[in-house]
């Protein structure tokens, strides 16, 4: 499926950037990841609402990554997974740059408030990866409201 957004249907933005933070080992335990939560309340009319989070990442301490990044909601009663569509791999071989990750979930319009954050996991004890803070550019994330236009 497709949208159109156009600077009209966008609407009802909320943007944390968490500064101060350290860089964050991502190993085989699943943590959340620094700087990724936040809370929203959409509008009523609003058809869908949309996740966007950006976090720049070192591919210290291992050469080969892959983590498995996963969004979790807490609607009052404590996180829980969204379920398979809302994971997502981040992986590469042989690299030894920086780099930026960029995840973008769009989830079914709600009332009310709700919380929402990024938990890693790295598929190996050799594929782990560094969330980078201070270092790097701390984490952004930004919830919105979509409307549609029909």
């Amino acid at each position: 499926m497709s949208y159109l957004t156009t600077k009209h249907n966008l609407i009802d933005y909320s943007t944390i950037v968490s500064t101060g933070l350290s860089d964050q080992t991502i190993s085989t335990s699943t943590v959340t990841v620094n700087g990724t939560s936040i809370s929203f309340t959409p509008l009523i009319s609003t058809n869908k609402v949309i996740y966007e989070c950006y976090f720049s990442y070192s591919w210290s301490p291992d050469n080969t990554n892959s983590v498995k990044l996963e969004l979790f909601e807490d609607t009052g009663d404590g996180y829980s997974s969204l379920g398979d569509g809302y994971v997502v791999y981040e992986s590469a071989a042989a690299f030894r740059h920086n780099g930026i990750c960029n995840i973008k979930h769009f989830l079914p319009g709600y009332s009310g408030t709700r919380s929402y954050e990024i938990r890693a996991t790295a598929t190996s004890t050799s594929t782990e990866i560094k969330v980078l803070g201070a270092s790097g550019f701390y984490p952004i994330v930004t919830m919105y409201s979509y409307l549609n236009e029909t």
